[in-house]
């Protein structure tokens, strides 16, 4: 019988000292491409003589340079992608035209907004590891296809009309959007990473609360590019945190995050519920005091819809006792609000009812045009251009029509109508949906995007042409709804959508 041989075994490397000298290798290495990234940006400034903002930016790079190195590109990238949506700042492309006395509806430019320059690096990567192993890409074909009918008919109305440029201004957000969407939808491979993007859009509700509650008390009110406006007298229906330039952009982005921490609050899952019980009434508190009326109407809806999806998935019992105080609740809010009224509205130096008559009239020449072009529209947009065409008679302000819905017929027609409702249609389909996971905590988070989208439904017809972030964080939802939808439709998985552990 041969004899077997043992060769000595090799002595196991030191694992602790091994981690901990890469992590401090990774330090170190970090903090020397942070003070090289320093010292050239302050070297900068001392040579051109630059606005202090440019010691503010390289600082801020250099930091989020370190963050990367310590927490890994990936992760670092998705932080960056959903926090940098609330910041509304752009690199443009092309000279933006300047803005009408009547308003404009279009962009203005083709640029690239700042959450898609690490969104583009992280959905490159996506892409190149997909290819290497043969995986699909998630084009999110719910969302894609009526997307791709909205960009053609698009196309057609800017074919048939002879200010393009405007129109191609509008596709260019859209597909930036779209983008958006598809980086989220690919960069979520698991219930980790689910969590990791509800979680940093809670900071972003978080962190635009605090520069509101910033702006609002030493009357400052600046955003991302550096541009600063001191407020000769009040300044209260003029904050607006970075997610926008105006109030009703702002609002429109945090009701949807303030929604998915109503959800998370009402859920009562342990660590998350107590997480959304703090964060939703500051979120609460700021929309309140944006003082955007129909932003008002959107919590209350928003509410209501996100309770009525969470009851119906009984993830929140519905008792007697629970609906009382619910409904006790919601009359002591409109109550609250029917008192601070008076309040409001001098703090506006605004009427609401003439406001309101303002509107439903500003709506009337964007009805004229639909008469005019009915099929393909005036062309997307060309709206501010051409409105004094179609207000003969018209007494007052003259200004674009405060309903994103009536912009987008008159511009586009019938036929591009129809096809914006189909898209809204299958982004509501979405959201419906991904109320039924079987995961009960999911399923919380998608009644809170839901109630989030039906709040951002209302807002829209009350207002219109606002900032990207306002638009993107309802596309960053439907992406992460689009992902997670797979994550937990994967075999072998657990609750959280983590692999299922394997036992011997």
């Amino acid at each position: 019988m041969a004899s077997m041989v043992r060769m000595p075994a090799r002595p196991a490397p030191a694992s602790g000292n091994v981690s901990a000298g890469s992590f401090f290798e990774r330090i170190a290495w970090g903090a020397l491409a942070g003070g090289v990234a320093l010292v050239f940006g302050l070297l900068t400034l001392r040579l051109g003589n630059l606005d202090l903002r440019w010691v503010v930016y390289p600082m801020v790079g250099s930091a989020l340079l370190i963050v990367t190195l310590l927490v890994g590109t990936d992760r670092a990238l998705m932080a960056y992608t959903v926090v940098g949506l609330s910041v509304d700042a752009h690199y443009y492309l092309t000279t933006p035209l300047p803005m009408l006395s009547t308003g404009i509806t279009s962009p203005g430019a083709v640029y690239i907004p700042l959450t898609l320059v690490p969104g583009t690096i992280l959905l490159a990567r996506q892409l190149l590891r997909a290819r290497a192993a043969a995986s699909r890409f998630r084009w999110g074909a719910a969302v894609s296809r009526p997307f791709a009918l909205v960009v053609a008919t698009s196309l057609i109305s800017i074919a048939l009309t002879d200010m393009r440029y405007t129109g191609v201004c509008v596709v260019w957000q859209l597909l930036m959007l779209f983008v958006l969407f598809l980086v989220i939808a690919n960069s979520v491979h698991s219930g980790v990473d689910g969590h990791r993007v509800v979680a940093l859009l809670l900071v972003a509700l978080l962190g635009q609360a605090l520069l509101f509650f910033v702006q609002l008390t030493t009357g400052i009110k600046f955003d991302a590019v550096g541009k600063v406006t001191v407020a000769q007298g009040t300044i209260w229906h003029g904050v607006t945190g970075t997610a926008a330039s105006t109030t009703a952009g702002f609002a429109t982005f945090m009701d949807p995050l303030v929604m998915l921490a109503f959800a998370l609050y009402r859920a009562g899952d342990r660590r998350w519920g107590r997480v959304g019980r703090y964060i939703f009434p500051i979120g609460l508190t700021v929309v309140t005091l944006t003082l955007n009326r129909s932003s008002w109407g959107a919590l209350v809806l928003g509410m209501v819809v996100t309770e009525w999806a969470l009851r119906r998935r009984r993830i929140v019992a519905p008792t007697p006792g629970s609906s009382r105080r619910f409904v006790i609740a919601g009359i002591v809010l409109l109550v609250v609000f029917a008192l601070a009224a008076p309040l409001f509205e001098s703090a506006r130096h605004a009427n609401n009812e003439e406001d309101f008559w303002l509107r439903i009239a500003l709506m009337g020449p964007a009805i004229n045009m639909i008469k005019a072009h009915p099929i393909f529209g005036v062309g997307p947009g060309v709206y501010g251009y051409v409105l004094r065409q179609y207000a003969a008679g018209y007494q007052g302000w003259l200004y674009i029509a405060h309903n994103d819905y009536l912009l987008v017929w008159a511009e586009r027609g019938t036929v591009g109508f129809v096809a914006c409702v189909l898209l809204l249609r299958a982004m509501w389909g979405v959201f419906e949906r991904s109320t039924r996971w079987p995961d009960r905590w999911w399923a919380a988070v998608a009644c809170g995007f839901f109630g989030g989208f039906v709040a951002h439904l209302w807002e829209v017809f009350w207002t219109s042409s606002m900032s990207y972030p306002a638009y993107g964080v309802i596309w960053l939802m439907a992406g992460l709804c689009v992902a997670m939808d797979e994550v937990l439709r994967m075999p072998g998985r657990g609750a959280t959508g983590a692999p299922a552990p394997v036992t011997a």
